[in-house]
């Protein structure tokens, strides 16, 4: 008569960023002390295009279905048969199945993973000539939806104003990396003394952020400021923490 082996996996959904590695947690309760070849566990996914499996272990023969997939065999007769991903990709996410096998007990435990690719905007650049374009290119983000504002801060003013007019955001387009996407998105501003030293903002919001992140630039009109036709950027800064997505932002 088979009985219920009860698993423990890890918090879902459960989330990591492109190219890192993470571990999906499975362990079990032995109540007595097994042998290697006593213990049965496969590992699945089943994503958009069906289930398959990921891992098998029949307590002799070994099965990886995926390049940069690991399960420590010391660990299974010690309760655990946690799977380790290296080199996440977007075809990795999905809801994953433990199933482990201790004659005569039997259990399994579900994981939904979810994929993300970290944003890398760069800080807006003003083109050259007398009226002003400030560009936001965003690289390499997943999923496809996307948000991006641009707000502006006058000099000695703490507040921000957000801007309507003029704004010109292209449809997020396939990047060279597989499953991940592109967008830039453009505002252009008639620039007047008024404006030396304003700040203008872009601001993205992406189900991969804790909170939105930011690039901005600071004006500096050549009439109020002798020979110097610049621009001065204030770069973002990012502190990531995986394997599980966890993302500050300041600016």
């Amino acid at each position: 008569m088979t009985t219920t082996l009860e698993i423990k996996t890890s918090p879902s959904p459960l989330f990591c960023l492109v190219d890192r590695h993470i571990e999906l947690h499975c362990n079990f309760t032995i109540w007595k002390s097994v042998a290697l070849e006593d213990v049965a566990v496969k590992w699945t996914i089943k994503n958009e295009f069906g289930e398959k499996p990921v891992y098998q272990f029949d307590g002799k023969h070994t099965l990886y279905h995926r390049n940069g997939v690991l399960v420590n065999p010391e660990l299974l007769t010690q309760g655990s048969a946690s799977l380790n991903l290296l080199n996440v990709t977007i075809d990795d996410e999905g809801i994953y199945t433990c199933t482990v096998l201790i004659t005569p007990q039997y259990g399994s435990g579900t994981i939904q993973l979810q994929v993300r690719v970290l944003l890398l905007p760069q800080n807006p650049e003003i083109a050259a000539g007398g009226e002003k374009t400030f560009s936001c290119d965003i690289n390499e983000f997943y999923p496809k939806e996307i948000d991006i504002s641009w707000l502006v801060r006058k000099y000695d003013s703490k507040h921000e104003k957000p801007l309507t007019k003029d704004i010109c955001t292209g449809v997020p387009s396939a990047h060279d990396k597989k499953g991940v996407f592109t967008v830039l998105s453009r505002v252009t501003r008639e620039v007047s003394e008024e404006d030396d030293g304003s700040m203008y903002i872009c601001e993205v919001r992406h189900e991969s952020l804790a909170k939105p992140l930011r690039g901005n630039t600071t004006v500096f009109v050549t009439s109020k400021c002798p020979g110097c036709n610049r621009t001065t950027l204030y770069p973002l800064q990012a502190v990531e923490q995986c394997s599980v997505l966890t993302q500050h932002f300041s600016t």
